[in-house]
């Protein structure tokens, strides 16, 4: 199952206990955030945090470091951003323990690292057709989508039926990241479309709705761990919060396995 940037920042927020959802309750304007229920606290103690704005789509990504909070209204005093929050618009309140937690860059960042860390272990499955002519039979694999291929692949006939061919027929340069048709089927699939199947890495996460199929437990643990070894010893329970991280660290590891997906027997892995 397939998770967005967006769960996997909650996810974080909630394992370090630095994050707070926000929901508006009342309409606010484009430098307030009115949440009654959330922000009821002592004036001013929220200076310094972060509000990281989920919606709605104007503000979507936005973030503003907090320079009031009025306790009696539930106010949030910010640098103005496109559009006033509206009644049930949401956002993310961090840096709760004020050691310089940022979510877009931070938090982020140390997902995609974590994605990245498995990236070879947790391969997506990717097909692409081309159009093929048998005076020039090899296919140059693009390094940004292809990290294996399949050897064996498949030709279309005039009437749109497939037809496989044989491994022994396809050769595959792991080198030079290119896939050549050979022999008699070479001749057949002259001037059809061809058709290669095989896998591409976990890519990167560049916005709120974009996903990832690689295990969300193991991504938010790791994620976490990293960002806490980074900040603990801001943290006014520094010697706890370092134990937290390397226990972090242990479990995101025998998380991996959750993380990885073994290739089907014939594929080729690539340069």
């Amino acid at each position: 199952m397939a998770t967005t940037r967006a769960a996997l920042r909650a996810w974080v927020g909630e394992i370090l206990g630095d994050m707070k959802s926000l929901t508006a309750t009342a309409v606010g304007t484009t430098t307030t955030f009115i949440d009654l229920k959330n922000n009821a606290v002592l004036t001013d103690s929220l200076t310094g945090r972060i509000i990281y704005f989920t919606g709605p789509v104007n503000n979507l990504g936005l973030e503003r470091r907090v320079t009031a909070n009025t306790e009696s209204t539930g106010t949030l005093t910010f640098a103005a951003v496109t559009t006033a929050p509206a009644l049930a618009d949401t956002a993310e309140l961090w840096n709760d323990r004020n050691t310089g937690v940022i979510p877009s860059t931070q938090v982020h960042n140390f997902i995609n690292r974590a994605i990245a860390a498995v990236e070879r272990l947790f391969l997506t499955e990717v097909s692409a057709e081309y159009s093929f002519k048998s005076t020039t039979p090899a296919f140059a694999l693009a390094q940004s989508t292809w990290i294996g291929v399949v050897q064996g692949a498949e030709w279309k006939d005039g009437a749109s039926v497939w037809h496989h061919i044989p491994s022994a027929d396809v050769r595959v340069d792991r080198a030079n990241r290119t896939v050549e048709l050979r022999n008699t089927p070479r001749d057949l699939a002259d001037g059809r479309t061809v058709r290669l199947r095989g896998y591409t890495a976990a890519g990167a996460l560049t916005s709120d709705t974009a996903e990832t199929s690689v295990n969300a437990e193991y991504v938010a643990t790791q994620a976490a761990a990293w960002l806490l070894a980074a900040t603990w010893h801001k943290r006014s329970d520094a010697r706890d919060a370092k134990q937290h991280a390397a226990d972090l660290k242990a479990e995101a590891f025998s998380l991996r396995p959750a993380a990885s997906l073994t290739p089907i027997a014939n594929t080729v892995m690539l340069a």
